[in-house]
């Protein structure tokens, strides 16, 4: 199967999918650990799902830490309450985070927040063969592995300065 990296409004180099760990020291050994990631929420709907449920439509924007491209990533959180349970990828952990009433969501409140993500690659088949070699695609994509914490004054600043981040 022929492999290629799409987002919403089209086709995107493979140096758009962020690293997802790194090497660093911990207790004396070098250690894989996930990248944290400073994201900016730009964009915050209301939206129903296919099975009629109600969800936060997120995009939240990332700086990549190669090639200084802005990346958006979409993440759909759900109101359910099976999708509440989930730990650190819920909407209501996110309500916490910004310290936000549950029980008055408003979408604007979520706007230009910035909180620390985790990130995972995601693969799916497309649906149109390749015309060439009659093979479906796979797309892969970043994804919101898990929302960890609002990022302090100074991070903030250093996130929108485009500075490495003070820690």
């Amino acid at each position: 199967m022929s492999r290629m990296n799409i987002d919403a409004n089209g086709m995107i180099a493979d140096d758009d999918l962020l690293p997802i760990d790194e090497e660093k020291e911990v207790n004396g050994q070098l250690q894989k650990v996930k990248i944290m990631y400073p994201a900016n929420i730009t964009m915050s709907e209301e939206k129903t799902s296919k099975a009629g449920n109600g969800m936060l439509h997120l995009t939240l924007t990332i700086k990549h830490p190669i090639s200084g491209n802005l990346i958006s990533i979409e993440d759909y959180l759900s109101y359910s309450k099976k999708a509440m349970k989930v730990e650190g990828k819920n909407l209501g952990h996110l309500f916490d985070i910004f310290n936000l009433d549950k029980n008055k969501p408003e979408t604007d409140d979520f706007l230009d927040r910035w909180v620390f993500v985790t990130i995972h690659h995601e693969q799916t088949e497309g649906k149109t063969p390749n015309p060439e070699t009659g093979e479906l695609p796979i797309f892969t994509n970043n994804r919101i592995t898990r929302y960890h914490r609002q990022l302090t004054a100074d991070e903030m600043k250093a996130a929108k300065d485009g500075s490495d981040l003070p820690f």
